[in-house]
């Protein structure tokens, strides 16, 4: 956290600069401001295309469309996994991308703040995976994602949002695996302490034994 406040804070400070250079940059390239305003409404437009715009041209590169054409042929595997049938989609995409984050989420917290194994926690991640999936309450969320992401507003605004639920999302595993952490070091204290207890007891209880023992003979 220090480090991502360090780097923002330089980031604030260095961007006039940047911007100072930028404009000179313009200025010794002969770059006229007719020119810069064509170069940003040529990128507002491609920001601004649709979804089905993106999907025509995405379809177009020959890698795209054969992963697509097999991912129509394993349509089980999403409607098993994803609960969903598979679709060139956005809304697909962020469902796959979260329920890989809950699946990781939750097996590093099993793994670190309980018991279990390493392979249990992540069969049990699995399994609540799948439950939250199959109750649609993975939908839902990106549904609402969806919709705060892509919604009838600016595509910064968008941007912006996006960004803050990405930061979101890093810090809050970037806590569970801090505090999973500690609280695996704080368990592995313990238990040695506890080790080093039984040791001394039963060091304690073999003197005993061995006084007993030499005052018999």
């Amino acid at each position: 956290m220090k480090k991502l406040g360090f780097v923002l804070i330089f980031g604030l400070l260095i961007l006039p600069l940047f911007l100072n250079g930028l404009n000179s940059a313009n200025d010794s390239l002969g770059l006229n401001p007719e020119q810069i305003e064509e170069t940003t409404t040529k990128i507002t437009t491609l920001l601004g295309r649709t979804g089905e715009e993106w999907k025509v041209l995405l379809l177009e590169n020959a890698f795209v469309k054969g992963m697509d054409s097999f991912f129509q042929e394993i349509n089980i595997a999403f409607l098993v996994l994803f609960a969903t049938d598979y679709s060139f989609s956005l809304e697909l995409l962020f469902t796959v991308i979260l329920w890989g984050y809950c699946l990781f989420f939750l097996y590093r917290a099993f793994s670190d703040f309980s018991l279990f194994s390493k392979g249990v926690s992540l069969v049990i991640a699995l399994g609540l995976v799948m439950v939250m999936t199959h109750m649609k309450i993975i939908g839902f969320v990106v549904k609402s994602l969806m919709w705060l992401l892509f919604g009838e507003k600016e595509w910064w605004v968008s941007l912006i949002i996006g960004v803050i639920i990405l930061f979101l999302l890093i810090t809050l595993f970037m806590f569970l695996k801090k505090f999973g952490k500690k609280f695996k070091e704080d368990r592995q204290k313990r238990k040695d302490e506890l080790n080093s207890m039984k040791l001394e007891a039963g060091a304690k209880v073999g003197e005993a034994l061995s006084e007993e023992a030499g005052k018999g003979e």
